[in-house]
Formats: structure tokens, C-alpha cells, sequence
């Protein structure tokens, strides 16, 4: 087997991979939620974008795995060893977006709006960053255009990103609103995405 068609059969496993880790546990928290969250506070800008953004970066990534011949002038020129390196930053990924969701449970929600019975969650990957599912987004963002070599993969990928982190903004407003100071000094003690090594625990 040729390094070009490995690496596509690479990213199918890590795609399959990323489907176990992720689908299982929004399963789980849509079955046990105490009831539904409304979408209106997150505003329509972002609602179409991040939900029309996700559909592109998915239907690009399908045409990668196919593969599509056309696309093969979005394709960037790395070294294999790069590509590989992009599998394991993309397995990673993968591994946090579980842990996160594991933690998470039924707090799950995919919008900025926390659920009637939420908790505030400051340990497990939290401990260590604020947005932790948005870390691992990145990371798999990263590790399948590397692992593709697709450019467009990339920019899509990057935009859907950006967006999340803009909106994060809002949601981090309705967590202050609904536990105070105690979601003021976590977020004080606690990094948004990079982790600081020697950091201390978030006060109680």
C-alpha cells in the first residue's frame, strides 16, 4: 500500500474513531437532559453559521475519503512525517473531545444556554482549561487537513473554529449569570484553551 493511500485509510479509522468517541455520549446526555435548551440566545448569526459551517467541513472531509480528483489542487505539499504527526494530533483530539463529554454527561448542550439542572464542572479535562471540547475541536481540525493535506479542509475547518471561540464569549456570559463568583474565579484561575503547567487549583 502506497504512503497516499494509508494515510486516506488512516483518516477513515480516525474518522470512524472520532464518531465513537463523540455520538455515544450526545446520545446519552440527549436521553438524560432534564429538558430542552432554547437556541434563541445564541442569536441566528451564529446558530447558520456553525451549524451550515459543520455540514461544509463534513462534506469536504467525506470528498477527501472518497477521494475526489478535483480536490487534488486544494492539496498541500507536506512530508509524510508531517501527515503522520497530523494522525496523532487528530487521535489525541479524538481522546479529549471523549474525556470532555464523558465529564460533561448531561450537561451536554450544543448551543450557549446551560440546562435547568446544570452543574458547574471544574475538574477532569476542565481542571485544566475553560473550553476543553473546543481544544479537542482544534486539534481534530489540525490532525485531518495534515493528515489529508487539504487546504480547504484546513480554512473551513479554522473558520468553524474561529466561530466557536467567538461564541464562547456567550456562553461563558450565561455561565457567570447563572453561578456568579464561583464561574468568575475558575475562570480567573483557568486558561481558555492552553494549559499552564504549575497552575493552581480553581477556588472554592
Amino acid at each position: 500500500m502506497d504512503p497516499p493511500q494509508a494515510m486516506r485509510l488512516a483518516a477513515i479509522f480516525l474518522l470512524i474513531g472520532i464518531a465513537i468517541a463523540v455520538v455515544p455520549h450526545r446520545i446519552r446526555a440527549h436521553r438524560s437532559a432534564s429538558g430542552p435548551v432554547s437556541y434563541s440566545a445564541e442569536g441566528p448569526w451564529y446558530f447558520w453559521s456553525l451549524r451550515l459551517g459543520g455540514l461544509l467541513l463534513m462534506a469536504i472531509l467525506l470528498a477527501e475519503l472518497l477521494p475526489i480528483p478535483k480536490l487534488a489542487r486544494w492539496h498541500l505539499p507536506l512530508p509524510h512525517w508531517l501527515r503522520w504527526l497530523g494522525l496523532c494530533l487528530g487521535i489525541g483530539g479524538a481522546a479529549l473531545a471523549a474525556w470532555t463529554l464523558r465529564r460533561l454527561g448531561s450537561n451536554l448542550t450544543d448551543t450557549v444556554v446551560t440546562r435547568s439542572q446544570h452543574e458547574l464542572i471544574t475538574d477532569g479535562p476542565y481542571r485544566w482549561v475553560r473550553h476543553p471540547f473546543y481544544l479537542a475541536t482544534l486539534c481534530l481540525v489540525l490532525g485531518m487537513s495534515l493528515l489529508t493535506a487539504s487546504s480547504m479542509l484546513l480554512a473551513v475547518g479554522l473558520l468553524v473554529f474561529t466561530l466557536l471561540m467567538l461564541r464562547s464569549h456567550r456562553e461563558e456570559e450565561h455561565l457567570v449569570a447563572r453561578f456568579g463568583d464561583a464561574y468568575l474565579n475558575y475562570r480567573q484561575d483557568t486558561p481558555a484553551l492552553v494549559p499552564r503547567l504549575g497552575r493552581r487549583l480553581p477556588r472554592a
